[in-house]
């Protein structure tokens, strides 16, 4: 083992420098399988049927009557949707 400090110099050097080539490689990987992951799943997501239902905008008091302003149409997965118990028109809920 050397004790000479140009010698403890070079070798943290090579340390750091390998440190960080793979802090950059496990980095990339990292991002590259997040936006594949993002990407499949933003598919996914596209592919499922769509319909439009009313939500809230805000929060509604209870006894305040509801008007435009505090309802507003947004589209939701088909699947989590109950037709039955749902608005899928304005004009129905104000």
């Amino acid at each position: 083992m050397s004790t000479d400090p140009n010698e403890v110099r070079r070798r943290a050097g090579i340390f750091l420098l390998v440190s960080l080539a793979i802090a950059a490689g496990t980095a990339w990987v990292g991002y590259t399988l997040v936006s594949r992951y993002e990407a499949r799943l933003e598919a996914s997501h596209i592919r499922e049927s769509q319909v439009e239902v009313v939500v809230a905008v805000d929060h509604l008091p209870a006894g305040v009557p509801i008007d435009a302003e505090g309802v507003a149409l947004r589209a939701r997965a088909a699947s989590s949707v109950d037709t039955e118990v749902t608005f899928s028109t304005l004009d129905a809920v104000v």
